[in-house]
């Protein structure tokens, strides 16, 4: 029993090998076909970190070592994820500037005001923004007024500088 127990074990190491093999294969041939499509989509670096760990049913590729249709379906499903969430984050950018106008603003915010922000979904991100502008909008009165006030010093002062000489 121990020869047939040994021989088992010996063939079990040596599929778990293959298995191993052939997972890596599969996600090998999924990784490159990910990026064949993110350097054909233009998906930036930022946006580009797409996993595929989870990648390794043979199911993904042909017998060939080929991608699968199956695999092709799943590797395009994550990528335009990933570029739907590089479009939107481009255009909330782009619109940030005419949401600041909008609102009063003189000086538009920029990427980095709204970057701990900027990937939440579309009602949390309306709902930071219009905080964070409303925010501004009372921050730029605050400093407004302070500069009313000080102007107002100023001028009493020289008035008193004035009235002090004559």
């Amino acid at each position: 029993t121990n020869l047939i127990k040994t021989k088992q074990d010996e063939i079990k190491d040596g599929l778990d090998v293959f298995e191993e093999q052939t997972r890596q294969q599969v996600k090998n041939v999924c990784k490159e076909y990910c990026l064949e499509l993110i350097n054909e989509l233009k998906i930036r670096e930022e946006f580009s970190n797409i996993d595929l760990e989870d990648m390794t049913q043979t199911g993904y590729i042909t017998p060939k070592g080929a991608i699968s249709s199956k695999g092709k379906l799943e590797v395009e499903s994550r990528v335009n994820l990933k570029l739907s969430l590089q479009n939107r984050t481009d255009m909330r950018i782009m619109q940030l500037e005419n949401e600041c106008f909008k609102s009063g603003l003189q000086i538009p915010l920029n990427k980095e005001h709204i970057q701990g922000f900027l990937f939440d979904d579309d009602v949390n991100y309306k709902t930071k923004l219009d905080n964070l502008i409303n925010a501004e909008i009372k921050r730029n009165e605050r400093v407004a007024e302070l500069a009313r006030q000080e102007a107002e010093q100023k001028v009493r002062e020289e008035i008193k500088q004035e009235q002090l000489q004559t």
